[in-house]
């Protein structure tokens, strides 16, 4: 490392933080892979294709969805929505105060 360069911010983590990385990063599959699952299978299911994250009417009528079709794609889609802005929140607030506790 240059000798020049010196940081301007120094944090010192313990050994047991890697814990702390380890749930973190086990969250983040959770909502990457598995919470998507249900919305892939519904995407499947109903012909919505991404991006779209809630059709229109118009698109509904086309793609010839009755309401149950419709709602089981929203439900799926909308745990997955509300998890990751969820998770967004969280796992800041979630690695600073474990940081902060230990």
């Amino acid at each position: 490392m240059d000798a020049a360069f010196t940081s301007p911010l120094m944090i010192e983590l313990s050994a047991e933080y890697g814990y702390v990385l380890a749930v973190a990063l086990a969250m983040f599959l959770l909502q990457q892979i598995v919470m998507v699952i249900p919305v892939a299978r519904q995407r499947i299911k109903t012909g919505i294709a991404p991006p779209t994250l809630y059709p229109r009417d118009s698109q509904i009528k086309a793609l010839g969805l009755d309401e149950r079709k419709v709602a089981n794609y929203m439900c799926a889609q909308r745990a997955h929505q509300n998890n990751v802005e969820f998770t967004s929140v969280f796992m800041p607030l979630f690695l600073v105060a474990v940081r902060c506790a230990g």
